[in-house]
């Protein structure tokens, strides 16, 4: 309900904006960074079918992230993006007939991405800092896809952590490990995601700066069904749709995804720590 309120206000406040900034020129959203919106991170998940759903309906809202670097290196974003430019036909007063394009339809090209790391993992030995350095100050550019005519909203995906990033952090956590086995590392870094695109008038666009938190963790996503993970099959309706991002994986199934093979062991020295999530 409060995503619908949401999107009924944008619709309300959107001619009214676009009228007194533009006038009529079509070209104004160039200098206009409202012209998308991030309303929301969304949910991949088994009930959706592991798809990209275009509108909210069969889709959930994901307020955070977990990423099990254990299991893998890099994680993936799902922005709810809204076109909040309005129809060009309605700024010009021009009936459909009398244009050849819309010109506010809009591509989606890719997102800007700024990563906020704790200073206890940028300040690490193990790591390659002008890496970090980079990702934090610089920031990175992420491609995208997708398309959206004016009033309409879509979903799409963003690797908001990359593996060159992603492999720098297991660093940090496989040395905290190895330090102590029955530790159970845990961080948290946060994404600054900014969409772009451009208009089928060939202007560029940009969206508010949506920041989207991650928490990071080492063998907190995997369950413990048995002993001895090769004694069993993994079970097709249990495998989720990006092992080691968000969604939990049976032991038994991390022996043939997980980067880090030993996380798939109970380790029966340890307390049950590392199946807290």
């Amino acid at each position: 309900m409060q995503r619908i309120k949401k999107l009924i206000q944008l619709k309300q406040l959107k001619m009214v904006a676009f009228v007194a900034v533009c006038g009529l020129f079509v070209s104004c959203p160039n200098q206009h960074p409202g012209s998308i919106v991030i309303l929301e991170s969304m949910a991949m998940t088994r009930q959706n079918q592991c798809t990209i759903q275009s509108g909210t309906s069969g889709q959930f809202v994901r307020p955070f992230g977990v990423l099990d670097l254990a299991v893998t290196n890099h994680y993936y974003m799902f922005p709810h993006i809204y076109n909040n430019m309005p129809s060009s036909m309605a700024i010009n007063g021009t009936s459909e007939v009398n244009l050849d394009v819309e010109n506010n339809y809009l591509n989606i090209t890719g997102a800007d991405v700024r990563l906020d790391i704790p200073g206890s993992i940028y300040n690490d030995s193990n790591v390659d800092q002008t890496k970090l350095y980079s990702a934090m100050v610089d920031g990175f550019f992420v491609p995208a896809a997708g398309g959206l005519e004016p009033d309409t909203d879509v979903m799409t995906a963003v690797e908001i952590i990359p593996e060159s990033i992603g492999n720098e952090l297991r660093k940090v956590f496989k040395a905290r490990i190895n330090a102590d086995a029955c530790s159970a590392p845990s961080a948290e870094v946060y994404a600054y995601v900014k969409m772009e695109g451009v208009t089928s008038s060939g202007h560029k666009v940009s969206s508010n700066t949506f920041m989207f938190p991650v928490k990071l963790c080492w063998g907190c996503l995997v369950r413990y069904i048995t002993n001895d993970p090769l004694s069993m099959s993994p079970q097709s309706n249990a495998i989720p749709c990006m092992p080691g991002q968000d969604d939990a994986l049976s032991n038994v199934l991390c022996i043939h995804a997980s980067m880090d093979k030993n996380v798939c062991y109970p380790n029966k020295a340890c307390a049950t720590s590392k199946d807290q999530m």
